[in-house]
């Protein structure tokens, strides 16, 4: 992927493909299905802003992929979006419990 290999490149959009919409149906599921639950509208709006970020994150990728000299910013933001996700996780797993689980 770094090096540029064409299969590489495809496969690392591919997958941005695939979190974009994977966080999108996530954020709507979320938003729609727990609201009545305690903090699951955060979680919702939670998910909802990791999916823009997640555009955002795919649109410099593409952009350097395009020789936009922006790789400094896409590495260390996708370093940021798994701690993103990482508390996003956190916050589902708090979710209805008694905090004992």
């Amino acid at each position: 992927m770094l090096s540029g290999v064409g299969w590489g490149r495809t496969a690392h959009g591919s997958s941005a493909f695939v979190l974009n919409a994977s966080a999108l149906v996530a954020g709507l599921v979320a938003v729609v299905t727990l609201r009545r639950i305690p903090h699951g509208s955060k979680l919702g709006v939670t998910l909802l802003s990791l999916a823009l970020v997640l555009v955002l994150q795919t649109a410099l990728g593409r952009s350097s992929a395009r020789g936009a000299h922006l790789l400094w910013i896409h590495g260390p933001l996708g370093v940021a979006l798994v701690g993103f996700a990482g508390q996003a996780a956190a916050g589902a797993r708090r979710l209805g419990g008694d905090g004992h689980g």
